[in-house]
């Protein structure tokens, strides 16, 4: 007994499927080789059939020549200010205070009075030194008089050990007067630092002491002097920018920028800078190192522990090739281009970014100007091979070959 499949309209069924399947393999089949025809049509004239086989094969591209432009971009930086240079001034000696002679906040000058801790008891102090000093003094003379008269005398009648008697006497008030004399001169010293003077110039701080108070050497600090003119500022470059800026300027960044500042207003720092020193070492927290500029505040704007703009701009202008971003791809082994050649081959170049400017990459190594590079169809681009180059969408592949 036949099942139903083997009705006769399913059998009549079955051939129509595989008549259409014929027919679609063969339209398919004619398709391809009508485009096979075109492409093979597009290779250079007089090619052989190996040229015309890479002609179907080269990717449609579009490229971009490469030109040279003047490069004159400033780099901003947060910068801190700090003083060069702040002195505490203690109390060297013991006593009360009797006058202070700055006003807080206020600047002072190097050799400026500070304060002044009571006088009476040094003074008193050096008059029984001095006391001492002419006591002794006398004493040696006397001892020094009665040797001579003994030395002076005739051998047989003075006895020898009064002669050395006598000798250790004048001895002995000697060492006495130069102990005297160099108390005496630690009882000046100790008058001379009662009075107090600034060591540099600069703005005090807050005092921690006041008329009346009983100050000495353990007291700590009476008041602070902190340098402000000139002034410091430190701003922090990572290790590849820092890296880079050696390698340019072959020693120090004040070859390459000069420093200027911009403050919190938005408004530039009149005073122009000067490059003080940079760290001996990167911050292994942070991978920077710190750059010191020098600046004259004589107005007092620049106040330490604050912050402001620090902009490096070129000290000369460069002119290097730029290439666009969409050109730079990125490998392991750094950042490349491919650059289209003789016969438009395209070859892949590293090369050495250093920074972007607008919608470009500023290269320092790799390409020059004049090159044409890949901006678009890169992805399907192997190096040395052909490419077909179509600018604004029209095939400008032939206009290529002959620039190439």
């Amino acid at each position: 007994m036949n099942s139903e499949a083997d009705s006769p309209g399913s059998s009549w069924w079955k051939r129509f499927l595989n008549y259409t399947f014929l027919l679609a393999a063969v339209a398919v089949a004619v398709w391809f080789f009508l485009e096979s025809r075109k492409e093979a049509a597009s290779a250079p004239e007089g090619a052989g059939p190996m040229a015309k086989v890479q002609a179907q094969a080269a990717p449609f591209v579009r490229v971009q020549e490469i030109v040279e432009k003047e490069i004159a971009q400033a780099r901003e930086y947060v910068g801190r200010v700090e003083a060069i240079d702040s002195v505490n001034l203690v109390a060297r000696v013991s006593g009360y205070l009797e006058s202070i002679h700055f006003e807080e906040g206020g600047f002072v000058k190097a050799g400026d009075l500070m304060f002044t801790i009571e006088k009476d008891r040094f003074r008193a102090e050096i008059e029984s030194r001095r006391g001492a000093v002419s006591q002794i003094e006398a004493n040696l003379a006397e001892a020094e008089k009665y040797l001579r008269r003994l030395q002076s005398a005739r051998r047989e009648s003075v006895p020898e050990k009064d002669i050395e008697s006598a000798q250790r006497d004048v001895d002995f008030y000697g060492a006495q007067l130069v102990s005297a004399k160099a108390n005496l001169e630690l009882a000046e010293i100790d008058l001379g630092y009662a009075t107090v003077r600034a060591p540099m110039s600069g703005r005090v701080t807050k005092k921690h002491y006041s008329v009346g108070n009983y100050v000495g050497p353990n007291s700590g600090t009476i008041v602070t002097i902190v340098q402000f003119d000139p002034i410091r500022v430190v701003c922090s470059l990572s290790e590849v920018e820092y890296l880079s800026l050696m390698e340019r300027s072959g020693s120090s960044p004040e070859k390459i920028f000069r420093p200027t500042l911009r403050l919190p207003g938005n408004s530039i720092y009149p005073a122009k800078g000067s490059w003080d020193f940079a760290d001996t070492a990167i911050d292994p927290g942070t991978g920077t190192i710190s750059l010191r500029s020098r600046y004259s505040n004589p107005e007092g704007l620049l106040i330490p522990g604050g912050y402001v703009t620090v902009v490096l701009s070129p000290v000369k202008r460069e002119t290097l090739p730029v290439v666009p971003q969409a050109a730079v791809n990125e490998a392991k082994e750094g950042s490349f281009v491919y650059v289209v050649g003789e016969n438009n081959r395209a070859e892949m170049r590293f090369i050495k970014k250093r920074s972007v400017l607008g919608t470009d990459w500023i290269v320092e190594e790799g390409v020059r100007a004049g090159e044409t590079v890949i901006i678009e169809g890169v992805q399907k681009v192997r190096p040395g091979q052909a490419v077909r180059i179509q600018n604004g969408g029209a095939d400008a592949n032939s206009a290529a070959g002959e620039k190439s």
